[in-house]
């Protein structure tokens, strides 16, 4: 069912945790929810580093570029891990529940922590990463003799880097500039118009 998009100045976000005041039977649930999300997180951290520490230990010798891609999405995937284990944890602490409008060092922490651009970077190179080594496994296995000709060492290094440019154009830029602080919140994706709501 279509609902009505929030207000200028507002987020789908705020409105949602606007209705979970402290006493609500809903807001008892955010704290375990969280919580259980670090202890997820963690384990992606620590299976992300055992995966990186064996590609590690494999050697140069035994590093094409299957092995690259991995270890590309593997490090997005650290990446994301670890930007979500600060944001929960602060969320949790609530060392950022209030704001300073006039501090940078609060605008940086509501922008680069609370709304979590690489968080959404590092989603979407993630896919990216799988949808790249999909179509170069698919060009060398199903077409061997055009990859013997055409392929060149480049192309690898476009591969592992076009996902962590792509994650941050699709969304991270437009986090960047929806995010502000209103009245001593972060609002993390706040929209100047109901248009430009529905356009995102």
């Amino acid at each position: 069912m279509w609902t009505k998009p929030p207000r200028e100045g507002n987020s789908s976000e705020d409105m949602t945790t606007s209705a979970l005041q402290l006493g609500s039977s809903a807001a008892s649930y955010i704290v375990p929810y969280r919580a259980s999300l670090l202890v997820i997180l963690a384990l992606g951290i620590v299976a992300s580093g055992v995966v990186i520490l064996g590609l590690w230990l494999a050697g140069r010798s035994k590093l094409n570029a299957s092995s690259a891609y991995i270890a590309n999405h593997t490090a997005i995937e650290l990446f994301a891990s670890l930007w979500a284990v600060v944001k929960f944890s602060s969320d949790l602490s609530g060392i950022f529940k209030k704001y300073d409008y006039s501090g940078v060092g609060g605008a940086i922490v509501c922008v680069l922590v609370q709304s979590g651009p690489f968080i959404v970077l590092a989603a979407y190179g993630g896919r990216a990463c799988v949808i790249i080594h999909t179509l170069d496994r698919y060009w060398k296995i199903v077409h061997p003799i055009h990859h013997r000709k055409y392929y060149r060492p480049w192309m690898v290094k476009v591969g592992l880097a076009l996902p962590w440019l792509l994650g941050f154009a699709v969304k991270s830029v437009m986090a960047l500039e929806t995010t502000r602080i209103v009245d001593g919140r972060c609002i993390p994706r706040s929209w100047p118009s109901d248009f430009a709501l529905q356009v995102s």
